[in-house]
C-alpha cells in the first residue's frame, strides 16, 4: 500500500529492517556537548552502491513512535535506501 495510506512504522520497526535487510549498522558517538550536557548521538551506517558510507542520524524518539512520513523518506534518502521499498511511490 502506497503512502499516504500505508501504516507508517516505527522508529524500531525501521532500524530492525534496514539492519538486518540492507546491512546497516548503529553507531554511536558520545561525547558530545548539548544544551542538556553530554549527548550520545545514534547514527545509521550502510555501504553504499557506490562503495561509499551512507550516515544518517536517528531521530531522538522511542524505538515505539511511529515516524512521520518525511522523517522516514528523509532517512531513506540519505542512506540511499529505494523509496518503493518503504511505501513511497515516486523516487
Amino acid at each position: 500500500m502506497v503512502y499516504p495510506f500505508a501504516q507508517m512504522p516505527t522508529l524500531g520497526e525501521f532500524i530492525e529492517r534496514i539492519t538486518s535487510a540492507y546491512g546497516a549498522k548503529i553507531i554511536n558517538i558520545n561525547g558530545i556537548a548539548g544544551p542538556r550536557g553530554k549527548a550520545e548521538v545514534k547514527s545509521l551506517v550502510r555501504m553504499g552502491k557506490d562503495r561509499k558510507n551512507k550516515i544518517a542520524v536517528i531521530p531522538d524518539l522511542k524505538d515505539d513512535e511511529i515516524l512521520v512520513p518525511g522523517a522516514l523518506r528523509s532517512l531513506c534518502v540519505q542512506l540511499g535506501l529505494p523509496l518503493k521499498d518503504f511505501g513511497f511511490p515516486l523516487d
